[in-house]
């Protein structure tokens, strides 16, 4: 799958800071997949790179070492993803992601129900130290939760465990183990069922200068997931 640059366009949803559902309330099953990325076949990747447009940009998605590498350089605000595993619809996802280098405002995380287009729902970590739930349709980002600090998110080069609940309209966000945000997707329109799991990366910058943002991730868990 060809990416192209992708511009981000913030439509910032109203959110409280109290939990929708209680954590009590997610019901985990068996594990469907798991990925340690020994097998560079497990998932996505290639080098994708476009050199021509007002927004110039170079990615390399590749399995390394046992982890899966995100690398993408771009002029202004923009992300990269990756997807790959079984399509899957009610999904409890945990994955170790480490942010090697970027800027102060640089973000990464994981996806779930990704189509082929690149639509899929994001669970997202600042380097920062914020946390953010977001809709994306393969060119921009949508936000459900909007960016919120939590004490929770390692900042900086740091490795983060963040796990994402998929199911139903429900959409969560944990990150090493602690409650960072929830909400309900209640707009039938842009509704997503069904798709793989995938990984996120992207640069914050109102800057045209390039930038470039470099994430690690490994030992990626799906399970099977319900809510009561």
């Amino acid at each position: 799958m060809k990416r192209w640059v992708l511009l981000l366009v913030f439509v910032l949803a109203a959110c409280g800071e109290e939990a929708v559902r209680n954590e009590n309330d997610i019901q985990v099953g068996d594990p469907l997949y798991t990925i340690d990325f020994e097998d560079e076949t497990a998932f996505e990747t290639g080098n994708f790179s476009d050199r021509e447009s007002n927004r110039p940009f170079d990615a390399d998605l590749k399995i390394e070492g046992g982890v899966y590498h995100i690398q993408y350089t771009t002029s202004g605000s923009a992300y990269i993803w990756g997807q790959g595993g079984e399509a899957a619809q009610d999904v409890d996802i945990e994955v170790d992601a480490r942010f090697i280098s970027g800027g102060s405002e640089d973000f990464y995380g994981v996806m779930c129900r990704v189509d082929d287009s690149g639509a899929g729902y994001a669970f997202l970590v600042g380097r920062d130290g914020y946390g953010a739930i977001a809709r994306a349709d393969g060119r921009s980002l949508s936000f459900l939760v909007e960016w919120r600090e939590h004490e929770a998110i390692k900042k900086h080069e740091a490795t983060n465990k963040i796990r994402a609940v998929c199911v139903g309209d429900y959409f969560a966000l944990y990150v090493n183990e602690k409650f960072v945000a929830d909400v309900e997707d209640d707009d039938e329109a842009s509704y997503l069922e069904s798709g793989q799991v995938g990984f996120i990366a992207g640069v914050l910058t109102e800057s045209r200068e390039e930038s470039q943002v470099n994430v690690d991730f490994d030992n990626l868990i799906v399970r099977e997931a319900s809510v009561k």
